[in-house]
């Protein structure tokens, strides 16, 4: 799932904004349909059990009770292989919406770090070396006093 969604080339921001975007949508839509599974998954859990539930309650002698109490029925509603097969179907589906959803998550990370290597960017924080400037009257006056200190007229 993660094709490494975290990492920034800090040296070509404007790529990493540009394809940020397509990248978060991309992940959100995978985490809704994840969810919409999930749900359905929840769903199709709990119909299974009400149908094996009223199954045991309507033939209670095919499941080897004598009496259908609650706690007998519910004994055999979680031990039924369509329960349990319905149930795993569930728990994989819940871990594919916790992957996406961590994936959106990440996303979000990664835009509030984009957003601050940007900031340091501004505030020249990754300076690089600059020549001094020639011409600015300081630096006249430094290069005059050089010129006085060593000047030696030939003779």
């Amino acid at each position: 799932m993660n094709d490494d969604l975290t990492h920034i080339d800090q040296y070509d921001l404007p790529r990493e904004w540009v394809t940020h975007a397509d990248r978060y949508h991309e992940r959100a839509l995978k985490a809704a349909d994840a969810k919409k599974t999930k749900e359905l998954a929840e769903d199709h859990v709990r119909v299974i059990r009400a149908e094996v539930a009223r199954n045991i309650r309507l033939h209670p002698s095919k499941y080897g009770l004598d009496k259908p109490t609650v706690a007998a029925v519910e004994g055999e509603v979680e031990l039924d292989s369509g329960v349990r097969f319905a149930e795993k179907e569930l728990i994989e589906a819940r871990y594919a919406y916790d992957v996406y959803a961590a994936d959106v998550a990440s996303l979000d990370h990664r835009k509030r770090a984009l957003e601050k290597l940007v900031d340091l960017l501004l505030a020249d924080f990754f300076a690089h070396p600059k020549e001094k400037e020639r011409g600015t009257f300081r630096q006249k006056q430094t290069d005059d006093y050089v010129k006085s200190v060593h000047y030696r007229p030939e003779e």
